[in-house]
Parts: structure tokens; C-alpha cells; sequence
């Protein structure tokens, strides 16, 4: 596809500066290819460039990244991915959110998921949301 170098490219920069508490080597640009392999990707485009992106693994109804251009964050493009996921993915949609990531937590609330478990991750804890009905 061709829009997979912009979209690794997103992906790098934004998972950097979200990620803060952990290292910048950490993610590499290649890590958006492997992630979202087997996933259906929606992709947000405003004047010819992309913005943001939803990857869903569709058979366990998984929202596995939901990533914004630190530039068009708070611009209602998060969510309307987040509404066409839940919109078009057969089954009760969940995700997972690392708890240092507030931010994603309270963009999440204010939608109306709610935390159904927690965990350990590679990266740190995390919460468990799924969809409001």
C-alpha cells in the first residue's frame, strides 16, 4: 500500500512523544508494519496528507492503535476513527491503554468505555476498555 511509509512515519513520531516515561530507541519505524500486519487499517487524510490512523484486528474485534498527528489532535479526527471502528467492526470492540497514558485514558472515558480489566505489558500496566453499547 502506499501509504504504509507516512503511516510508519506517524506511527514513530507519535507512539515518541506519547510514549515519554519510556526510551525513543524503543519504537523504530518498522514496528508499524509488523503491528499492524493482519489488521484492517482506516486511515484519515486532510489536504492529501494523512493525519491519523485506526488498526483493528477484526477477528477478535481489537482496536490495536489509534494514532492522531500531534498537529490535528483535538480536532475531532480521533473521533470519528474511533466511531467508524466501533460502527463497522462485527462484535463488542476493546482495547488495551497503558496507564501512564492518561490522556488516551480520559479521550476514551469521555466516549463512554468503560475499564472491564487490567494487565501487564512489556511496556507497563494497562487498563481494558471496551465500547459503550
Amino acid at each position: 500500500m502506499s501509504d504504509f511509509p507516512a503511516l510508519a512515519d506517524l506511527y514513530l513520531a507519535v507512539r515518541r512523544s506519547t510514549f515519554a516515561w519510556l526510551p525513543a530507541s524503543l519504537f523504530q519505524r518498522e514496528d508499524f508494519f509488523r503491528d499492524t500486519q493482519g489488521e484492517c487499517v482506516w486511515v484519515a487524510v486532510h489536504d492529501r496528507r494523512i493525519i491519523g490512523f485506526a488498526s483493528v484486528y477484526l477477528e477478535s474485534a481489537f482496536l490495536h492503535s489509534l494514532y492522531i498527528a500531534e498537529d490535528a489532535q483535538g480536532s475531532g479526527i480521533g473521533s470519528s476513527l474511533l466511531d467508524h471502528v466501533i460502527h463497522t467492526t462485527p462484535g463488542r470492540v476493546t482495547l488495551k491503554c497503558l496507564t501512564f497514558n492518561r490522556a488516551a485514558q480520559a479521550f476514551y472515558a469521555a466516549r463512554g468505555w468503560s475499564v472491564i480489566g487490567s494487565g501487564e505489558s512489556a511496556h507497563g500496566p494497562y487498563l481494558t476498555f471496551e465500547a459503550p453499547i
